[in-house]
């Protein structure tokens, strides 16, 4: 299938694992030019071997909005304008209930949320200031993730503020797709 998107500079926040690695694959079966990050230099090196020679991989921790800002500049530095974000980072410490304090939820705030913010703040700057550029927030509710714990609550809250991460793109004024 040929999407157009050869040449495209893609960075994929939390590209190393799961639907993010996902994501690199088929970005560059289009002939995109692929970047992904992680916290962790060991998920990036398996995440490589997995992908080929073809991909960048960074180690940056998004929840701290100067490394994701430094990320976004030397993706743009090594690989050119960002046309694609890809926002699929966010693996916050499994916590059982009975566990779950105050702290344990900023944390998990922090790496779902805020690892979202943190990158698409200096990236939407980039694109804004092109008139191009797209972006794609990867959301999986919390309530998939304890109900595998055996745990029904209300989280229409939490679902809220996932909700606003999906209209983040139509608020930034990009007005032209890639």
């Amino acid at each position: 299938m040929d999407l157009g998107l050869s040449g495209k500079t893609v960075l994929i926040g939390g590209g190393s694992k799961g639907i993010g690695l996902a994501c690199a694959q088929l970005f560059l079966g289009e002939g995109a030019k692929v970047a992904i990050t992680s916290r962790d230099p060991a998920n990036i090196a398996a995440a490589k071997a997995k992908l080929g020679a073809n991909v960048l991989g960074l180690a940056a921790d998004l929840t701290d909005a100067a490394q994701a800002a430094k990320l976004a500049a030397d993706v743009e530095a090594q690989l050119g304008p960002i046309d694609i974000l890809v926002n699929s980072a966010g693996a916050a410490k499994r916590t059982p209930i009975a566990d779950l304090t105050p702290p344990a939820w900023r944390a998990a705030m922090d790496a779902k949320y805020f690892s979202t913010i943190n990158l698409l703040d200096p990236v939407r700057k980039l694109m804004a200031a092109r008139k191009r550029g797209v972006v794609m927030n990867i959301i999986v509710p919390l309530s998939q993730m304890l109900q595998a714990q055996g745990v029904q609550f209300d989280i229409r809250t939490y679902l809220q503020k996932k909700a606003k991460m999906q209209d983040m793109p139509d608020l930034m004024e990009l007005v032209k797709m890639v």
